[in-house]
């Protein structure tokens, strides 16, 4: 697997604690795309994301460039289609992907300023993301 590292924040201000959660959701996109693709390559072959991503363009779902490592393209395909193959290749139980919905409400909150960042969210992120 590749090697990820997420960059700690050094002092507890806005742009440390959001370089910290940057990196952690990359490195939660990283991973997620490496796990799907080994999986689902056995499984479905290697043009497995060509297939997907051309039937949720077809379904007006993904629009303009996608990017496969993306948590906030992997994690909703993830827990609102049941039919999706993500669900093949990571555990697809309730609580994965109840904790994959935290994830994505929690990058949304986030990225769109809805919530104050300060170390004690960044630790409840990355626990998120240890469970997951």
């Amino acid at each position: 697997m590749t090697q990820i590292r997420v960059e700690m924040p050094e002092q507890d201000s806005f742009g440390e604690i959001m370089k910290g959660y940057l990196s952690l959701m990359r490195g939660l996109g990283i991973d997620l795309h490496a796990r799907c693709d080994v999986r689902l390559t056995e499984l479905d072959g290697p043009d497995w994301w060509a297939v997907l991503e051309q039937e949720r363009r077809a379904d007006g779902i993904w629009k303009g460039r996608i990017n496969p490592q993306d948590p906030s393209v992997l994690l909703p395909e993830y827990f609102i289609d049941p039919a999706s193959p993500l669900r093949r290749a990571l555990s697809g139980k309730p609580d994965s992907i109840d904790t994959a919905k935290k994830l994505h409400y929690a990058r949304n909150s986030w990225l769109h300023f809805s919530e104050a960042a300060g170390a004690a969210q960044l630790e409840q992120v990355a626990s998120l993301v240890k469970q997951f």
